[in-house]
């Protein structure tokens, strides 16, 4: 009977230590950066501070020129903290247009963890004349500056790190937005 009752105890035991052992738990997908609202921020490739930027050859350029370049060539701001940023963007007269609620969900499909086969790459020097401020509860949660030319972007998160781009057809679907 002991025997018996050994026997049972033990198989039970290998069951669950079994069973268990396979259970895997799902891991818990990383945080991506939330956000209720985003504003996009853009200048149309005949704005009039590279137009004078072109007249003037580059040469003999006004702070505001100086910046403005500075602006669309650099991976700037480095830390989303960063408030000077967006009244920066302002000073430089992008256009700002708040992006409606109905194309947020969007929005978090283009900026989401999807994997995609395809390799996005570019041989250009990216221009940022798009930029997307994501904010959660007013507060800054990311920034995407976009070229659309060159199919570069640089993005920043303090919660994030999000670097595969214009993959899979995600490029085009931002631009409609």
């Amino acid at each position: 009977m002991r025997l018996l009752t050994f026997k049972i105890f033990a198989f039970i035991f290998i069951t669950s230590a079994f069973i268990s052992c396979n259970k895997t738990k799902k891991s818990e997908p990383l945080t991506l950066f939330t956000f209720d609202k985003v504003e996009h921020y853009s200048t149309g490739i005949k704005d009039s501070i590279i137009t004078s930027i072109n007249k003037k050859k580059f040469h003999n350029l006004n702070e505001i020129e100086e910046l403005y370049l500075k602006f669309i060539h650099e991976n700037i701001p480095t830390n989303i903290k960063d408030t000077s940023f967006v009244s920066t963007i302002e000073k430089l007269k992008f256009k700002k247009k708040i992006v409606p609620n109905s194309e947020i969900q969007i929005l978090k499909e283009i900026f989401s963890e999807a994997f995609c086969n395809e390799m996005a790459e570019s041989a250009c020097i990216p221009m940022y004349r798009d930029i997307y401020v994501f904010k959660k509860n007013n507060q800054i949660t990311g920034i995407a500056k976009v070229c659309f030319e060159c199919k570069i972007i640089y993005f920043i998160s303090d919660d994030y790190s999000w670097q595969r781009f214009g993959e899979c057809e995600n490029l085009e679907k931002l631009q409609k937005i």
